[in-house]
Order: structure tokens, then sequence, then C-alpha cells
């Protein structure tokens, strides 16, 4: 069955301009928009928006993690793996 939508942005609470920055070298994109408070990085069909908020008190969390994302450089396998045994 065919989406009839589709993921357009990821926003992220941090300080705004340097996580924008970070991304947008890592993954070789543009800072398109860039504020005190809101950065905004375009992606090939993606937003990635980072988003300062003052007074923010982040949440308290669980002892073990509940989440992960991860992020794969292409061309090569992960940083520690090693491709599988040569036969």
């Amino acid at each position: 069955m065919a989406a009839i939508t589709r993921l357009g942005a990821v926003s992220l609470d941090c300080p705004a301009h340097a996580l924008a920055q970070f991304y947008a070298g890592m993954l070789g994109a543009e800072v398109a928009y860039d504020s005190e408070t809101f950065c905004a990085v375009a992606l090939d069909n993606i937003w990635l928006s980072t988003v300062q908020i003052h007074d923010h008190r982040p949440a308290s969390r669980p002892s073990s993690p509940t989440s992960h994302a991860g992020l794969v450089r292409s061309g090569r396998p992960p940083a520690g793996r090693r491709e599988g045994p040569k036969k």
C-alpha cells in the first residue's frame, strides 16, 4: 500500500545554532535558516530543525535508554564494525 503522507521535519530542543552547524557539517547539508533560537537544515527529503527553548527543563530520564537513533555514513561499514569473514 502506498503512503498517503511522509515525514517532513524532525525538531530537536537544543542549543539551536551550534547543533544545526554540527548536523549540517556531518550530513553534508546546508543550514537554510539560522537565528539565535531556531535553525533549519535542508536535507534531501526532510527538514531538521533545532529549537532553543528559553528556560527549558529537560524531562527526567529513566535509568535505561528507551530509544536510539543511528546515522550511517554511506559507502562504509559503521565505525567499530568489520565486514564478515572472507571465504
